[in-house]
């Protein structure tokens, strides 16, 4: 069983579209079988050929200011919102309500907060075959493996009097085998305004655990966001482009 402190989800429900014939129960079994497919194919597709998956999908794990559960297992249902950039699509949780216990797809999950570290313990045996983290718009990430297999994985945000002190977090995580620190993937371009549209750029990260055969192996996904913000009518926009995938 995994060891940790976990956030709760993003609140967020599917859209679907309402048939005239259709009763409110049959709308609500559609929407649970689709995210059941959905979340099935996510899963097969990180627990098969990881790399190649994760270079064209993301699982999209935008969880801020929430309390965290008293479990790091979460039941996640997914929508695919949208296409990436790279040709394929981003996986988007929906979570109900602060429960730890509803979805359709169990993983562990790895949370984040300002001037704070969490960790979870992923066993060999027991536990989902998945973790994922936050997104990583600053923070880092490291593990160190046990002899027997099990793996401790560890996020931590580490404020100074700019921003992120990188120094110390790379202090922090001095006793993992491998870690991802910021300056490894992020970058940001200052805002602007462009062909009516007020645009952000930014380069953040994602970190996955699969457990195959016993055995976690660690994926970095590096992505770049576009955002950008209609000045007439206030729609806003988001496209991803994965631009990196490596074990680590």
């Amino acid at each position: 069983m995994p060891r940790a402190t976990a956030m709760a989800g993003f609140l967020s429900t599917a859209s679907y579209v309402r048939r005239g014939d259709a009763t409110p129960q049959a709308l609500q079994r559609e929407a649970t079988n689709m995210s059941q497919e959905i979340c099935t194919e996510l899963s097969n597709g990180l627990l098969g050929d990881t790399a190649k998956f994760l270079a064209k999908n993301v699982a999209l794990m935008n969880f801020d200011g929430e309390p965290p559960p008293t479990n790091p297992l979460r039941r996640f249902d997914f929508t695919k919102p949208y296409a990436t950039k790279s040709g394929g699509d981003v996986y988007f949780p929906t979570i109900k309500d602060l429960s730890v216990i509803n979805g359709s797809l169990l993983a562990s999950y790895l949370p984040w907060a300002e001037n704070s570290g969490y960790y979870i313990i992923l066993e060999p045996d027991s536990g989902p075959d998945l973790m994922f983290t936050a997104t990583l718009d600053g923070c880092a990430v490291g593990y160190v493996r046990a002899g027997d297999g099990a793996v401790r994985v560890s996020h931590h945000n580490i404020q100074g009097d700019s921003g992120t002190d990188n120094a110390a977090q790379l202090r922090s995580l001095a006793f993992a085998t491998s870690s991802v620190q910021k300056t490894h993937y992020y970058a940001k371009d200052a805002p602007k305004e462009q062909g009516g549209f007020y645009v952000k750029k930014e380069s953040v990260a994602l970190v996955y655990g699969v457990r195959k055969a016993r055995v976690w192996r660690m994926y970095a996904q590096v992505l770049k966001r576009v955002g950008k913000t209609n000045l007439n009518d206030g729609a806003f926009l988001l496209n991803i482009t994965v631009t990196s995938v490596d074990e680590f």
